[in-house]
């Protein structure tokens, strides 16, 4: 068994289970895949949980960079495979996109969200603090110039996806073989081609999300942003579409809150859940 569960592919996606209890679907980011769950996934069974960690399509071990890559396709597609009437979802990243995407098209199956450092399309807003000086604005634009962006990136994947994986507070915190482990998934012509396209369905995404701002969603989010990163944007933005947010900015956290801070990220997490889970 991986340190993450049980490995089983379903489609273009692999997951990995472990733990029993109420469900919790953990989606990733990019540049890192389901190992940015190590810690969580570990925490989450001994709080009598079971925790399903997701590599989403194209990206970690979710080799396949066919299909459609907007947001809402994503979760439909995750929807099908999740086993289970109700579960809870965290999303770190762009899978933290897919996860508002999960409780807007199954409002009856997600019961709670907690978003790690993400703000989705349609729904952003300004950088605050120390994460406007640090964070980096210009990529999501350079990502869906066609053609240049892959001729930049190709055969410098490593330096490239090192970039964003030193987004961090103090980016030594990261072990080599945790940076190994996700510099591996991002050396492909494929993984690239795939993390390009996640960027480039903006346009589509941002008309989904921007539709929510009406409907609104009426389960409880818990928003984590990182105080170098995304800090409290990340609830001002999903509060757009879901009123009821608790905020949570670790302050010794970038873009990686759930590795930068495990401890602190975890009891934040697993007593957010077991509140709702006891009521």
């Amino acid at each position: 068994m991986d340190a993450l569960g049980t490995r089983t592919k379903v489609g273009p996606y692999v997951t990995w289970s472990r733990g029993k209890g109420p469900l919790v679907v953990l989606l990733h980011g990019w540049p890192v895949c389901s190992h940015h769950w190590r810690y969580l996934s570990a925490f989450l069974e001994t709080s009598g949980f079971c925790a399903l960690a997701i590599d989403l399509k194209g990206l970690g071990e979710s080799t396949s960079c066919n299909g459609i890559y907007e947001k809402a396709v994503i979760a439909e597609e995750l929807l099908r495979i999740i086993e289970g009437n109700a579960f809870h979802v965290v999303g770190h990243d762009w899978g933290g996109s897919v996860a508002i995407a999960m409780a807007a098209l199954e409002p009856s199956r997600v019961s709670s969200l907690t978003i790690e450092e993400e703000i989705a399309p349609g729904i952003g807003v300004p950088l605050q603090g120390e994460g406007a000086k640090k964070y980096p604005t210009w990529h999501g634009d350079f990502h869906r110039a066609e053609g240049l962006a892959e001729a930049l990136i190709q055969g410098r994947e490593d330096r490239y996806a090192n970039f964003f994986l030193d987004l961090r507070a103090d980016p030594k915190s990261l072990a080599p073989e945790d940076r190994e482990h996700f510099l591996r998934h991002c050396r492909s012509e494929a993984s690239t081609a795939s993390m390009l396209a996640y960027y480039r369905s903006r346009e589509a995404d941002a008309k989904f999300f921007i539709t929510l701002e009406r409907k609104k969603l009426s389960l409880p989010v818990l928003a984590i942003g990182g105080q170098f990163a995304m800090g409290r944007s990340v609830a001002i933005s999903v509060s757009r579409v879901a009123p009821q947010v608790t905020e949570l900015v670790l302050s010794h956290s970038a873009h990686y809150p759930a590795e930068e801070e495990p401890r602190e990220f975890n009891r934040c997490v697993t007593t957010f859940l077991k509140t709702l889970t006891r009521s």
